[in-house]
């Protein structure tokens, strides 16, 4: 992830208590302009407990690479 060419963005439920809040922070320490979405009443499975947040998180992404073109 620290050397990808391509745009990433992390979409993190931040109550997950294995990848949350402590690998939304560490994304922001190793990527460069990281692009993190934090859910903050969701566990570890944000498409499954939040897809419709998740699916907006990814559409406004994919819309803002399209417009960059």
């Amino acid at each position: 992830m620290e050397q990808a060419r391509c745009p990433l963005r992390f979409v993190v439920g931040m109550l997950d208590p294995v990848s949350g809040a402590p690998m939304a922070a560490r994304f922001k320490e190793l990527v460069p302009n990281a692009d993190v979405v934090e859910l903050p009443d969701v566990g570890h499975y944000p498409q499954v407990e939040a897809p419709e947040r998740v699916l907006a998180a990814c559409e406004e992404f994919w819309k803002a690479l399209w417009e960059r073109l």
